[in-house]
């Protein structure tokens, strides 16, 4: 198994992915349930969060 794969999709597909993961949590979802509705790991999920929180989603 490769460490650091990448995640399948475009760019904006990606960016997509984490806006939708955003609202998800905001809905008060958390993060162990996120990650696994979408298939990353929860470590995905709380750097999402923290780039949310300062502004960078995409980040």
């Amino acid at each position: 198994m490769s460490l650091g794969m990448r995640p399948h999709g475009t760019p904006d597909q990606l960016e997509r992915r984490r806006r939708h993961a955003i609202d998800v949590i905001k809905a008060g979802h958390g993060t162990t349930e996120v990650a696994r509705r979408f298939k990353v790991d929860p470590r995905s999920v709380r750097r999402w969060k923290v780039n949310y929180r300062r502004g960078r989603v995409g980040a």
